[in-house]
């Protein structure tokens, strides 16, 4: 819907206040879409899950260096390589 009634509501604007009506239809629907996501914010509950495990760790990471980091609670070093 927005592909479509976009540039045509853009188009009766620019008609109306000239080049100048493209950032003004811009500034609208950036503004209706920013208020739109400070709504959502503030009325979705956050939960919190004390049962969580993530550790964030680096992407090149070895497996030594999850062995040695204490908050990961790995422990690789009972399994064998073969």
């Amino acid at each position: 819907m927005g592909a479509m009634g976009g540039p045509f509501l853009c188009s009766l604007i620019m008609n109306k206040f000239g080049s100048n009506g493209f950032f003004i239809h811009l500034l609208f629907f950036h503004l209706i879409i920013g208020f739109f996501g400070l709504y959502r914010i503030t009325k979705r509950s956050y939960k919190d899950n004390p049962e969580s495990t993530f550790t964030p760790l680096p992407r090149n990471i070895t497996p030594l260096g999850i062995e040695l980091d204490p908050t990961t609670g790995a422990d690789i070093s009972s399994t064998e390589n073969k």
